[in-house]
């Protein structure tokens, strides 16, 4: 597979996510342990945490193609179709720094649907949520020869949203075109582009009466606020098996993205207090690997990755304040580039796996290294039952490769590095069909903080027959994360009807006992710190008749008003008539 970042990742399948009627990007992971997303409402930037990195340390991949957000950081997720996705690669912990700039958290990959039908293929994704959101997407598979194929996508998503100055609308589309030229050599190119706009009030300012439910009483914090991205993301890959070899292939990537956004605000003319800014920015990177694969003497098996990459990166924006914090309207045009190199080498030995990878990044004239180990020993192997042990070690750069703003503006344009350290140690094991992942983690800049193995993550599942069970639960002691959230799914599927229908019916459950609600804000006493347990409950039906899913979830059971990150309700039912917040339809066409 051309697209996979690493041979030994972890991967959600399709499965595990199109019967729950997911959304989004983030909707998806916030059910996986780690995970943590700050909401900011249907259409919002709703940021990826994991194990309390934030998102500007998320790398998030489309097609081994990275598309963070290179100016703001972190990744806005409206800039995928959740109909895209076929799959979801988790590049393990200790490595993911590897692959791409700002993933010293975790690097995650978005495999997206493309198979090479026989015959002429579409499918049609329609969903309808609360408050005026629809979201329809089809996709077109053509199949031009034995060896092309093409692969067209749009997709439009919009809602009028609950509260003031919360309206939303999307626009995105996908062009792929696959050349498999010989059995030695693939050659892939795809396009895409989005339009977002999106209104910004800011949250709702915090209230102690219970007025935040009903959206005729709650008050925004701005009315007037918007922004507008457009984004132009292109890649050619080459994939080539030039040693005759399949496991020790050639990678050869282009890509560029182009991305400008406009934010307004509409009483800038009337109040000098307001601003309006542009940015534009254009990456270009190349990337070229080369896989090595050995094995010795029966039992020594040896994988072995080689890479370099070059970004290089144009700034041009304008904005109301410079370093000194004085006004100005001067456009500011920058432009950095970064270069690297890899290495990674894996060892199989009978049950042991051991891991080693370093890179080398030359970031504004000065070297920086970055390295990390990784070891897996399975001391139990037998067909009922087993168990592994787990660890691993890395050292990177923090924080060298983006910008880092301020309400004040540009605090530094590109900020000197911390050194950050992780570390980690843990289990898996296996009882007939039961699954136990856990791990306890550190992680600290420099200066190092004492070492404690306090923080944890920890899952369990049971697969049967019937019923599917899901618990996943983690600790970090952190301010800006709940100190505990729990997250359970129960699924009972079953065959009907000659096996004409696949039914699912699934009860998903989330607690954050202790929730700090960092942006609860008062129009009269200012700034308020307010923690509130969060409890949410939802029940979903899945249902696979034919060529078509179809799903409906009954969002929120209990109608409780729920908040991850500042004062932006999780899902708000208001009310008997929107009992049942959204229903999804999913049709396949062959000629």
């Amino acid at each position: 597979n051309p697209y996979i970042l690493d041979f030994k990742s972890d991967t959600i399948g399709l499965q595990e996510f199109i019967w729950s009627d997911r959304r989004n990007l983030s909707e998806i992971l916030n059910d996986k342990a780690g995970y943590f997303i700050n909401y900011f409402g249907i259409g919002g930037r709703n940021p990826i945490n994991y194990n309390n990195f934030d998102d500007k340390h998320i790398g998030i991949f489309r097609d081994g193609v990275q598309i963070n957000d290179n100016f703001f950081g972190g990744f806005d997720e409206e800039n995928i179709s959740v109909s895209e996705i076929q799959k979801i690669e988790e590049v393990s912990n200790m490595s993911s720094f590897l692959y791409g700039i700002n993933s010293s958290g975790k690097a995650l990959n978005i495999i997206t649907k493309d198979a090479f039908q026989p015959t002429l293929f579409s499918q049609l994704r329609y969903s309808q949520d609360r408050y005026g959101a629809l979201f329809a997407d089809f996709s077109l598979n053509v199949p031009f020869s034995k060896k092309f194929n093409f692969i067209f996508g749009i997709n439009s998503h919009f809602t009028d949203g609950y509260y003031q100055n919360s309206d939303f609308n999307v626009w995105r589309g996908r062009l792929k075109l696959n050349f498999y030229s010989s059995p030695k050599l693939n050659i892939k190119t795809s396009f895409y582009h989005t339009k977002i706009n999106r209104r910004l009030n800011y949250g709702l300012v915090y209230n102690t009466d219970d007025t935040l439910k009903n959206s005729n009483f709650a008050e925004v914090r701005d009315l007037y606020t918007y922004e507008r991205f457009s984004n132009y993301y292109f890649d050619i890959s080459a994939t080539a098996n030039l040693l005759n070899d399949n496991n020790s292939l050639t990678k050869f990537i282009f890509y560029t993205n182009n991305q400008s956004r406009i934010y307004r605000n509409e009483k800038s003319g009337l109040d000098p207090n307001f601003y309006n800014h542009d940015y534009h920015y254009i990456q270009y990177v190349v990337d070229l690997k080369q896989y090595f694969h050995k094995y010795f003497l029966g039992i020594y098996n040896f994988n072995f990755l080689l890479g370099a990459n070059a970004y290089f990166n144009l700034y041009n924006f304008s904005y109301p304040h410079n370093n000194s914090l004085e006004l100005t309207n001067d456009p500011i045009f920058i432009q950095k580039n970064i270069y690297s190199g890899y290495f990674k080498i894996d060892l199989n030995v009978k049950n042991l796996f051991l891991s080693y990878s370093v890179k080398e990044d030359y970031v504004y004239e000065k070297f920086y290294a970055q390295y990390g180990i990784e070891s897996k020993y399975k001391i139990i192997n037998n067909p009922d039952y087993d168990l592994k042990l787990k660890s691993g070690y890395n050292s990177t750069s923090y924080g060298i490769k983006s910008y880092f703003f301020t309400d004040y503006g540009i605090y530094n344009y590109f900020y000197e590095p911390w050194t950050k350290r992780y570390f980690e140690i843990g289990f898996e094991a296996r009882y007939k069909s039961i699954y136990l992942d856990a791990y306890n983690f550190y992680w600290s800049y420099y200066p190092f903080t004492p070492f404690s193995l306090r923080n944890g993550s920890y899952s369990i599942k049971y697969l049967s027959k019937y019923i599917d069970v899901s618990l996943n639960t983690t600790y970090y002691n952190s301010n800006n994360i709940p100190l505990i959230f729990l997250k359970s799914d129960i699924v009972y599927h079953n065959f009907f009807f000659n096996n004409k229908l696949d039914l699912r019916l699934g009860l998903s459950t989330k607690y954050f006992p202790n929730t700090m609600i960092t942006g609860a804000f008062s129009m009269d006493n200012g700034y308020h710190p307010v923690s509130n347990d969060f409890f949410n409950m939802d029940f979903y039906v899945g249902a696979r008749i034919g060529t078509a899913n179809i799903n409906f979830t009954v969002a929120n059971i209990f109608d409780k008003v729920n908040y991850t990150y500042g004062i932006y309700p999780y899902d708000a039912r208001d009310g008997f008539l929107n009992t049942i917040a959204r229903f999804s339809i999913v049709w396949d066409f062959n000629r």
